[in-house]
């Protein structure tokens, strides 16, 4: 299946920051995934360490796919939070313990290529509509179980985020505190 937007010999990087672990993968225009890296997340040695990481992972993500830094077309980025997708920002992150951080412009700025930001649920149900369990389906909830439980919306075959970019979620709901933030 090809990826439309994407030049046939680039490649994007997804990316699920998880507040636990962030996985990485690699996909080329054919929707094929060719590389991938797992890190954990570290929130507790604080925010630039997490973007530092996450960088770092994208680059190794790249070199297990044995796909040149050049040939990256862009990122795009699932947070645990409520996001603002239109001006980048992870608005509060509980699992990272951070707030207001333009994680979208920063992102760009180190990797120097187009980075897409959204709620890790809705990023996940928006996947789901496209190209899995839900394909073909206009209305969706999906639910998703991790370090907390979110969910994403779609309404009419499109993201419903809401006027607080919190649509559909059912809460804030932390089913453990990883050991890196209990103290």
């Amino acid at each position: 299946m090809r990826i439309a937007g994407i030049p046939k010999d680039m490649v994007v990087v997804g990316v699920d920051l998880g507040g636990t672990n962030m996985q990485i993968g690699v996909v080329n225009a054919e929707g094929k995934v060719v590389g991938r890296a797992k890190r954990k997340t570290k929130a507790h040695e604080g925010r630039d360490e997490v973007i530092r990481r996450l960088c770092e992972g994208v680059g190794r993500a790249l070199d297990d796919g044995r796909v040149p830094r050049e040939k990256l077309f862009a990122v795009g980025v699932g947070a645990p939070s409520a996001v603002d997708f239109e001006k980048g920002l992870v608005i509060k992150a509980g699992n990272l313990g951070r707030e207001n951080v333009p994680l979208r412009e920063m992102l760009a700025k180190e990797l120097r290529v187009p980075v897409a930001l959204d709620n890790d649920v809705n990023v996940a149900a928006w996947g789901e509509l496209q190209l899995g369990a839900a394909r073909g389906r206009t209305n969706v909830l999906a639910v998703w179980v991790g370090t907390g439980v979110g969910a994403g919306l779609v309404l009419g075959g499109g993201l419903w985020r809401g006027p607080r970019h919190t649509a559909g979620e059912i809460g804030h709901v932390i089913l453990f505190q990883p050991d890196s933030l209990a103290s």
